[in-house]
């Protein structure tokens, strides 16, 4: 195999506790839409600072996540490869972006700031 020395999983269904378990040993973290753009996963994977590999999203967010800082976004399936070779052979890229991710979450997406958005939005 091309990455045979990365631990690779893939699941289709887990605990809770095995989902959690499987995203604070994980480097990078796939969210890709399945029953619709709108989840947690993308939320999960920022909290737990794995490096977000995401479907690109149309969802306009309170505080903007920038491809290349906070996460990577991909399009196509050769993007998604491209990418997710890429973080592989750099690991040093994935912990930043990792750790940029998990601080913009931590900083924009409290409850209060929330809150405030939406606050600032109905009025």
């Amino acid at each position: 195999a091309a990455h045979s020395r990365y631990n690779f999983s893939i699941h289709s269904s887990l605990s809770l506790e095995s989902y959690y378990t499987e995203l604070s040993r994980s480097r990078v973290a796939v969210d890709c839409f399945g029953s619709g753009e709108m989840n947690f996963r993308r939320f999960e994977i920022l909290a737990f600072g794995a490096c977000l590999l995401a479907e690109k999203s149309s969802i306009i967010y309170p505080a903007p996540f920038i491809h290349g800082k906070h996460l990577f976004e991909f399009s196509t399936v050769a993007e998604f490869q491209s990418l997710l070779n890429y973080l592989l052979k750099n690991p040093c890229v994935t912990e930043e972006v990792g750790s940029n991710g998990r601080d913009l979450l931590s900083l924009q997406y409290t409850p209060k700031k929330v809150a405030e958005y939406l606050l600032e939005m109905s009025l």
